[in-house]
């Protein structure tokens, strides 16, 4: 019985191996930034050592002929090192996923940056929400939603991936709509880019490390960790 567990599970996890260490090297060669084409041949000689030690490990405890047997020592021990190797792929995966989610927030806010200036070279002035929609924050969220889809901006812009992915909700128990709150200026039109460090956008909460994102009025995304750290 552990003879035919372990013949069915190594070429699977081999074929596993081999198709991350594909995909790496996919991502790898398109990759822009450093981090992601370090992560990428990481995983991608990872995913070969791991397919070349099952198949290793399959040779030398599987030898050919009808009295080739194998223990149940042997097979917890090929687990064992299964188990090791995943222990060490996953945490860099899981680096990499941050890292992602951490672009994808800085591309939203740049994106979110043109939208604002769109609408203030429209109306000459910052948006201007009703103060009594600031009671709620559902309706806090839909205001500012519908008030600037009209410039580009859909609502899964006003969405972290991770924070969607973790189905944050409000103190009413609502879902919450934005993840990136505006800050409020009058209706001067020079305001919002009179003070170069003043925040147009700030993330809600630390979702990647390193502090919140913040959007300054010149489009670029720093986070508050960075800010403190330049200070």
């Amino acid at each position: 019985m552990g003879r035919a567990f372990l013949l069915a599970l190594l070429p699977f996890l081999a074929q596993i191996s081999r198709t991350v260490a594909e995909c790496c090297c996919s991502i790898g060669s398109r990759a822009r930034f450093p981090f992601f084409q370090e992560a990428a041949h990481c995983g991608f000689y990872t995913g070969i050592r791991i397919s070349v030690e099952i198949f290793s490990f399959r040779t030398v405890f599987l030898p050919v002929g009808k009295r080739a047997g194998i223990s149940l020592l042997q097979v917890l021990v090929a687990i064992a090192i299964i188990g090791i190797l995943a222990a060490i792929l996953i945490p860099s995966f899981q680096g990499l996923l941050r890292k992602a989610g951490r672009v994808k927030c800085t591309n939203n806010l740049r994106q979110l940056h043109l939208v604002f200036s769109n609408y203030l070279q429209d109306v000459d002035h910052w948006p201007q929400i009703p103060v009594k929609l600031t009671e709620s924050e559902s309706d806090y969220q839909k205001w500012w939603i519908g008030t600037m889809e009209p410039y580009g901006a859909p609502p899964n812009l006003w969405l972290c991936p991770v924070m969607e992915k973790a189905r944050i909700k409000d103190a009413s128990g609502d879902l919450i709509l934005m993840h990136y709150i505006p800050t409020q200026f009058d209706m001067n039109r020079i305001s919002p880019t009179r003070w170069p460090r003043q925040p147009w956008l700030i993330e809600r909460g630390d979702a990647h490390g390193g502090g919140s994102l913040i959007l300054f009025p010149d489009g670029s995304v720093k986070g508050l960790g960075q800010i403190l750290q330049d200070q």
